[in-house]
């Protein structure tokens, strides 16, 4: 539950930032490594793109936006209902500290940074949780899983019908209706 109650605080923190507080990192030509890996972890927790794409910074950067601070007030890690490979996001954020984030002087930064971060620990909770109730189901119902093998459905992954993503052209929100490969 602590993890929740930070999610709603680093909302509110993100909530209040505006155009002028992402200036910074839309300005880098070739962002610090650890704002790169920030921004694409946030970008892949809502399906934008596919991963290889945001490797690519100017295509990156195209995504903070207005959309982009919505979406992350409302986003709920918990109820996620998309394709979004934890383990996998977590890896962007390898190596990357808290202080290391503090010392690069970037508030938009640090503020996605522990968003992401806190989301990324629900989404893995989460799935935690489901796989845990999944077993517990079917050890009620005699088909009990052996220890220590993942059933076909283990692992965490949530995954939507529909996600939205911001609209770099456009300004506004489009619909992705298929489940992007990250």
């Amino acid at each position: 539950m602590f993890d929740r109650l930070m999610l709603t605080d680093l909302r509110e923190n993100v909530s209040r930032l505006d155009a002028r507080a992402f200036a910074e990192i839309k300005s880098y030509k070739d962002p610090p490594k650890l704002v790169h890996d920030i921004l694409k972890t946030v970008l892949g927790i809502f399906s934008i793109e596919e991963e290889e794409k945001l490797d690519n910074w100017p295509t990156c950067k195209q995504f903070i936006n207005n959309d982009l601070v919505r979406m992350i007030t409302q986003y709920d890690p918990t109820a996620a209902q998309g394709m979004v490979d934890g383990k996998k996001l977590s890896e962007n954020l390898e190596g990357i500290s808290h202080g290391s984030v503090s010392k690069q002087g970037s508030m938009p930064a640090q503020y996605l940074f522990n968003w992401a971060f806190v989301c990324l620990s629900l989404i893995e909770h989460t799935a935690k949780m489901k796989q845990n109730a999944r077993q517990k189901q079917g050890q009620s119902q005699g088909q009990r899983t052996p220890q220590g093998t993942a059933s076909p459905s283990d692992n965490s992954t949530v995954s939507p019908s529909a996600t939205q993503s911001p609209d770099p052209a456009k300004g506004k929100m489009k619909t992705n209706n298929s489940n992007p490969i990250l």
